[in-house]
């Protein structure tokens, strides 16, 4: 039910103890702070698909590069220490979990588009392989493009992201999955 330019961390401000400040209102800039109950962003862990995501020097998450919020199945925070077999060695605040969803076994696409204020401009495209033959396999590949009007003084911003997930599984509940973005 949010917009689909937030970010993932904007997705968690409804959470209890949760507390998200940005610098925009779009959730497109990196500038963005997560607290929960009183912690820093660099006490809580960051999975995204099961792996450790953020800044590995500052534990900075940079949650508006991780991919685009139509492609998320679930975005979770859980307070407190994190679980004992997560790949995560700061996560004393709790864990932020980000699933993407499972394409489809039939072709199919998603566009979307959305226009703002400030001039903001969003466009998004997923395409869905279904199954690739009788391979097992299937993914999906998306791209957006948002651009926007600062929202205090002058100039612009520009977001362009692609994101893909590839699922090949076989036998009974076998599966491995290869999940990649790029954000410009």
């Amino acid at each position: 039910k949010l917009a689909p330019a937030t970010s993932a961390a904007q997705m968690l401000q409804f959470a209890p103890g949760a507390n998200i400040a940005s610098s925009d209102p779009f959730g497109l800039s990196d500038a963005t702070s997560i607290n929960v109950r009183g912690m820093q962003q660099s006490e809580i862990g960051y999975l995204y698909e099961g792996a450790p995501i953020a800044d590995v020097d500052t534990y900075t998450p940079y949650t508006t590069e991780w991919g685009d919020t139509e492609n998320y199945q679930e975005v979770q925070l859980s307070q407190g220490q994190s679980d004992i077999n997560a790949p995560l060695a700061n996560a004393t605040a709790g864990t932020m979990n980000v699933k993407t969803i499972n394409t489809s076994h039939h072709y199919r696409g998603l566009v979307d588009y959305s226009y703002g204020s400030h001039r903001t401009n969003r466009e998004f495209i997923r395409l869905e392989t279904g199954d690739i033959g009788n391979t097992g396999l299937r993914g999906y590949i998306s791209y957006s493009n948002a651009t926007w009007d600062v929202w205090r003084g002058y100039g612009a911003g520009q977001r362009r992201h692609l994101d893909s997930k590839f699922i090949k599984e076989w036998g009974d509940g076998n599966r491995v999955s290869l999940v990649g973005g790029f954000t410009r």
